[in-house]
Order: C-alpha cells, then sequence, then structure tokens
C-alpha cells in the first residue's frame, strides 16, 4: 500500500486545538483539548496521528523483511499483520472495529 506522506501538525495559537493535514492540505482531523494540565498528552496523540503514515509505511516494510526472513518471530509477524490489517480497513474505527457514520 502507498500511503501520501507526511501529514502535518498544526497547534492553534491558543493551544487548545490541534490540526492534522495531508500533504495535500486536506483536513484529517482536530483533536481538541482543555489546555490545561492535559495538554502535553494532548500534543503528544495529535503527533502520533500526524506520524501514523509514515510509521504504517515502516511497519509494512518490516513486515516485508520479516516475511522472507527465516527468523523466529511470529508474535511479531502476527502483531505486524493486525496493526496493518486495523491501519488498513476502510471505514473501520480503531477503537470500537465498527463502521463510522
Amino acid at each position: 500500500m502507498e500511503h501520501k506522506r507526511p501529514w502535518t501538525l498544526i497547534e492553534s495559537t491558543m493551544g487548545f486545538c490541534h490540526l492534522i493535514y495531508t500533504a495535500e492540505d486536506r483536513l484529517v482531523c482536530t483533536t481538541e483539548g482543555s489546555g490545561g494540565a492535559d495538554r502535553q498528552n494532548e500534543l503528544a496523540n495529535a503527533r502520533l496521528i500526524a506520524a501514523a503514515p509514515s510509521m504504517l509505511e515502516a511497519l509494512e516494510r518490516c513486515m516485508e523483511v520479516l516475511e522472507i526472513t527465516d527468523t523466529p518471530c511470529s508474535d511479531a509477524r502476527d502483531m505486524a499483520r493486525a496493526a496493518i490489517a486495523k491501519a488498513s480497513a476502510p471505514g473501520e474505527s480503531a477503537r470500537e472495529g465498527k463502521v463510522m457514520p
């Protein structure tokens, strides 16, 4: 699967909202928070979302290597397959595994 990257994280000047955009300047999502004590966690979550396409591409490349090598990493392969499937399933909610409205 080819991924268009990078996604860009833009933090609002007030620090309450984070915007994540594709390389084509399409809005992926916004994250909102209180801007208080949880601000660092909110920013970390937004950074994780923005890095998702790059992380998926890296995992897919690792999976290619795991598939052609004879290493005893069946747990790692299973976990990688499951993560790639979850990230690649169209219309699926990562949290609940249900189709989003």
